[in-house]
């Protein structure tokens, strides 16, 4: 079945897709909305459960301050005697009045309460309305691209335009694919030199402790000197070899990371801790010590300039990088991630045209307009993609016309396969070749 035959037969299809989309396109962002609106009312809630527990307990404080004035007979006998009974009975009506007060400040938090728990149930059911008519959105959209693939995707004879946007949109994923592993490697890579960094911080720690313990060592403090200067140097050997290592994962990872060169760490030996101890050898290996901090501390600048120079920029840095790298004529890191960045981020510019020509095919195809099919001819070749994709040109004997056509697709496969010939796509559509060759 030719391309134009199966826009015909799906055309009612295509139509009752679009209604549905049109239908139900405001379900997705609705749904975002109540599910807003609900949060807010279950935190309204939240806060009214509190208030109405802090209420409970002030209504039970004044009923028994009530309780207890209306109790308190003895002090109602001792008013009477003084001639107080009125200034009591007053008191005992504030404390009844401040009881009905607080009940009634705790029924109408209640009431309020009710309603929101109303509310809420209320709003989760047409959430559940909301729900199901995103869900069959999302399948409608789903179906819909699942017919234009079924219909447009690969060579067309009659919709070279269609031909031409599926190029870019697979060359355009491809290269996503390829910047984002790019982004991958050299994230990972940005982490392994952290973790080197992290590495040598501690080691120049543990070889400052070292050189502590030396100073007291060359002075006679005794063998636990000895063992803590021992403990703090095996440490730091540890954690060299752990930075070198952590630096040649970033070297295997990226081409932009160089190698720091070896950190020697100071060893001591039976001969000069032990048999032959004395001041001398001592300061000696103290000197070896300090020759070991140096070390760490010029390889940990080495990172650091590694570290500022191999970073991952932002978005905008990607797009400087990219018309800076063009304006120099060289890569840089950035530049390197910024064209891959660039070309990455055209998927979605391409992915659009090539769903808007595809919608336009078929409402053409509603209103009657079919395009011809697509016969060799001398028309000149179609409009080229934009500037990022490569072409050359590719000569035609049995037409007598020259067209660019993709990098990748030879003169051979134009002329010679059987998916691809001369006479099958015509002059004007040697994306087809492209296409076929591909698919």
């Amino acid at each position: 079945m030719s391309t134009t035959e199966a826009v015909l037969q799906h055309v009612p299809y295509h139509a009752q897709l679009l209604a549905s989309i049109a239908e139900l396109e405001y379900a997705p962002k609705a749904l975002i909305q109540q599910d807003s609106y609900i949060a807010g009312l279950e935190q309204w809630t939240a806060r009214g459960t509190k208030k109405i527990k802090a209420l409970e307990a002030k209504t039970k404080k004044e009923h028994q301050g009530y309780q207890i004035r209306l109790g308190a007979t003895s002090e109602r006998f001792a008013a009477k005697l003084t001639g107080r009974k009125a200034k009591f009975e007053a008191s005992v009506s504030k404390a009844e009045m401040d009881w009905n007060e607080a009940l009634a400040k705790e029924m109408q938090e209640k009431s309020q309460q009710a309603m929101l728990e109303t509310m809420i149930t209320e709003a989760k059911a047409v959430r559940v309305g909301l729900k199901s008519k995103a869900e069959i959105y999302k399948l409608t959209i789903t179906d819909l691209a699942e017919l234009y693939k079924r219909v447009f995707d690969g060579p067309s004879l009659a919709y070279p335009e269609d031909d031409r946007l599926e190029y870019q949109l697979q060359l355009a994923q491809r290269q996503h694919t390829d910047v984002q592993a790019l982004f991958g490697r050299e994230s990972q890579a940005q982490s392994f030199l952290q973790a080197a960094n992290s590495a040598l911080l501690l080691c120049g720690s543990k070889i400052k402790e070292a050189l502590s313990y030396s100073r007291w060592d060359m002075f006679g403090s005794g063998d636990k000197a000895k063992m803590m200067k021992r403990n703090a140097l095996s440490a730091a050997e540890g954690l060299a070899m752990q930075t070198v290592m952590n630096v040649q994962q970033a070297i295997l990872l990226s081409p932009e990371v160089q190698f720091v060169g070896d950190i020697q760490i100071a060893h001591g030996s039976i001969w000069s801790d032990v048999i032959f101890h004395n001041v001398i050898s001592e300061m000696a290996f103290h000197d070896k010590i300090k020759t070991s901090a140096q070390n760490v501390a010029d390889v940990q600048l080495k990172v650091r300039i590694s570290r500022r120079t191999f970073r991952i920029p932002s978005d905008k840095a990607l797009s400087r990088g990219a018309a800076d790298g063009a304006a120099r004529g060289g890569e840089s890191p950035d530049s390197r991630l910024g064209h891959g960045f660039e070309r990455g981020s055209r998927r979605g510019d391409t992915r659009a045209p090539l769903e808007a020509f595809r919608r336009g095919a078929f409402e053409s195809a509603s209103a009657g307009i079919i395009p011809p099919e697509v016969l060799p001819t001398n028309i000149p070749p179609p409009e080229l993609p934009p500037a990022y994709i490569e072409f050359g040109t590719c000569t035609v004997p049995q037409l007598g016309v020259i067209f660019s056509v993709p990098i990748g697709i030879t003169t051979d496969c134009l002329l010679g396969s059987p998916l691809a010939s001369s006479v099958a796509w015509g002059s004007r559509n040697p994306f087809a070749a492209a296409l076929a060759v591909g698919s």
